[in-house]
Parts: C-alpha cells; structure tokens; sequence
C-alpha cells in the first residue's frame, strides 16, 4: 500500500479577515491519481474521494472510495460489496445530507463518456452503491459537469460540461428526487458560454449556483451566479471587485461556509496547442462579490486536476493529488480560521541533520543530498540569515531513497545570492529538516 505525506498548505486569505495557517504532517495512503472528486460528507464529519485516472502507469481509472477522517488525519479506503459503478474520472459527486447519501452522475473512463446516476448510502461501514433510474430524457454523455444539491427544492442541479470532440455543453439539467425524474431547464438571463470542468459551489446564503472559469473556448476568467428560485431559475453575470485570477480548468474548488466565499485553485490555462499549470489560489468573497489572492508563505508545484473540499469541523480545505506531467497524491490542507498572515521560518536544527551539503562552507553551484523513507513529493527551501525564502525547488513523487538536488547559487527571480549563512530546509518523510550553511565568495 502506497504511503504518502499530508502537507499542510500555509496560506493567508484576505475575506473581510485575514487566513492563517499552520504546518503539520501526516500520512495518507490513496495512489497517485488526478481528475478524483471529492464532497464533505458533513453528516459522517469525513471528506470521501472517489474515482480518477493514473497518468503514471496504465492511464486506467479508478473505482475506489477513499475516506479521509480530519479528526485523525488519516485515509482509510471505503469497502462496498454492492454492484459498483465502471470506474471513471470527473464525475460530479453531490451529498444529500437528509439523507445521508452521495449522488454520482457522468465522468468519463478512457474510451466512455458516461450519463448513469449512482446513489450511495454514507452510513458508516454499511455504504451501499445503487443504480438510479430515474424517468424522462436523461442529459447524454458528458464529464467534468458541475452538480449542487438544491436543499429548498429537494433537487439535483448540473451544469455544463464536455461530450467529447472538443464539444462542452452550457445546459442546466434538474434531477427532481422526490419524484426521480429527470428535466432539462430553460433558465432566463444571457447563458455563460459552454464549459467544463469549471470551479462552482452552491451560496446557501443567498440560494444560487456560483460558477467561476472552466475549459472553455476562449477560457475566460468570468463569474456567473445562477438563481434557483423554483421555475424562475435565472442566469446573471457578476463582476467580483480585486485582484482578478486567471482563467483556469480542472482546479480545485470548495466552499467556506463559514465565511461565505469560494475558494479556488491549481488548474490550468491554455489552448489546444499549450498549457500552463498552475499553482496560485484564490478566494471569492460571496457576501460582498470581491476576489482576494491567497498569499502562501511557502510553494507548491503547479499542478491541475486536484480536487478539494472544505471541512467544516476544523475549518480547513482538503486538496489531494492532481497531475504535472505525473500523477501526483500529495494531501494538502489549506487553514482557514482567520487569524492573520502565518510566516514560515526555519528553526536550525544540529549537525544531525540528515541533509548532506558537502563541502561547508560551501561553494556553488553544490549539491544537496537527502534520504527520504517512503515516496513522496521532495521540496526544498533556502532561507537567508533573516528568514526569508529566498529559493524553493519541488521534485515531484519521489521514490523512495537518496536524492540529491543541485543548487546553481540563484534565488527565486534568477539572481545570484551573495556569500553569507543561509538555512537550507527539505521536507523529509513529510517532518521539515534545516541545515545550516556558509557560502563563501
């Protein structure tokens, strides 16, 4: 079974007060994988993980259900016994928690674009998956569609997504789940244009759908809310004041109930013939529509395909795996009670650290070599004498082993760095180490 290291993302975010953060560590067992989805099963006070596909090794996706407890830190893999759904990639998954149950619909596997709905049964060691079938024309085919529970409605709402081709789809489609059938919307208002997998969360404060960016042509940066007053469902665009992200698709997304903003991140921007992952952060506030950047003191590896979801018992948003290239399965935990910006300085440690730099004092460019005992993602920051990251370097889901890191003797902008003690820091097995250099001219 895999091991892997929950990081803690140490952020701030400015909505109305400002986002702090703390750095802890703890292990975590899914494989590596992107395109998962993730919801808040609130009633069973966990976070459950469903599906996504290796880019590693065969490309297949998976049907296992992971569940991640925050009041323990730890995965633990779900076991069904009942008939499960083809194994899939960006289905949209939605909690009913009236009845404490999870809604599947769409997703996509290599070669199969999918329209069944699944419902399982969260109750704790007895989840049951069971196929839906609910009467009228169902939506035909499609992946990374955006779903919401309507909880005034008792319905079930999607938006957008891709049937293959190129093609994205600006459809809304209702699931009503008293009478389990199924209607296509015809709400008022301009339409977005079609999407997929764009960031989206249910605004329980004011009863509508927001959605934010998404795989579009053009990708745009656009806010649209959608109201979901029954049989008066309207479309408007909304104009969020600061600092405007960039257009993304395939980013994480959650919803902080408590202070009411959307949280987005990760994904990426491109064309058919580019891409550019990223790895910034962002927060919609909700109540007054203004954006604010999340300003992490450290760095994480751009990345797209993430999913996340916010836990409402510890205030923190759970963000796992993604791909760059490689699958990743990285947990991160981003905090966000508003107590301030969190600075993240190194605490040098003794000559014991398990760092190697050889020679100290130092010439550049060097080498930095350390152990790490399971696999994992291996990132490296370099401090100056007065704490500042000057430098970070991340080697995506290493092996387990030695590595070694070479340093040229440059900062984060390219510029060379002048003789002087710096700190050099690497996560090691998920416990930040420090070591102590000179640099010499």
């Amino acid at each position: 079974m895999h091991r892997y290291p929950v990081v803690v993302l140490v952020c701030a975010i400015a909505i109305n007060a400002l986002y702090g953060g703390s750095l802890c560590v703890v292990d975590c067992y899914p494989a590596q994988r992107s395109m998962a989805s993730m919801i808040s099963d609130t009633v069973n006070h966990r976070i459950i993980m469903y599906g996504g596909q290796d880019y590693n090794l065969s490309g297949d996706c998976y049907d296992e259900i992971w569940a991640f407890d925050p009041s323990l830190e730890s995965w633990q893999q779900v076991e069904v016994t009942s008939p499960t759904p083809p194994p899939r990639r960006n289905p949209s998954l939605i909690l009913d928690p009236t009845t404490n149950q999870m809604f599947m619909f769409g997703g996509r596997s290599a070669y199969t674009f999918y329209n069944d709905i699944w419902r399982l049964d969260l109750t704790l060691g007895a989840e049951y998956w069971t196929q839906l079938t609910p009467s009228g024309t169902p939506p035909c085919p499609r992946t990374e569609v955006t779903g919401i529970y309507d909880p005034v409605s008792h319905r079930l709402i999607f938006f957008g997504g891709d049937i293959g081709g190129g093609i994205r789809l600006n459809e809304t489609w209702e699931l009503d789940l008293t009478t389990m059938a199924w209607t296509q919307l015809g709400p008022s208002g301009p339409l977005p244009i079609p999407r997929s997998a764009c960031a989206s969360v249910y605004d329980q404060t004011q009863h509508r759908i927001i959605v934010f960016s998404g795989c579009a042509t053009p990708m745009m940066s656009d806010v649209w809310a959608l109201d979901l007053t029954y049989g008066n469902e309207n479309w408007e665009q909304l104009y969020p004041s600061g600092p405007t992200p960039q257009c993304r698709g395939q980013a994480f997304c959650a919803y902080d109930e408590v202070q009411n903003a959307l949280i987005v991140g990760f994904g990426y921007e491109g064309s058919p013939y580019y891409i550019i992952l990223l790895s910034d952060v962002y927060a919609l506030n909700l109540t007054d529509i203004s954006w604010q950047q999340v300003v992490p003191s450290g760095t994480v590896a751009p990345r797209r395909g993430s999913c996340g979801s916010y836990s409402p018992e510890n205030g923190l948003v759970y963000i796992f795996g993604g791909d760059a290239g490689v699958a990743l399965a990285t947990t991160f935990a981003l905090y966000t009670d508003p107590v301030g910006i969190a600075e993240l300085i190194p605490k040098p440690m003794g000559e014991d650290s398990p760092i190697g730099v050889a020679p100290n004092p130092l010439v550049l460019p060097c080498q930095i070599e350390t152990f790490m005992q399971r696999p994992g993602e291996l990132c490296m920051n370099i401090y100056d004498n007065s704490g500042r990251l000057i430098r970070t370097m991340i080697e995506p889901e290493q092996t387990a082993g030695t590595h070694t890191i070479n340093w040229d003797g440059l900062d984060g902008q390219n510029r060379p760095v002048p003789a002087g003690t710096y700190f050099i820091q690497v996560n090691i097995d998920g416990v930040p180490k420090t070591k102590k250099v000179v640099l010499i001219e």
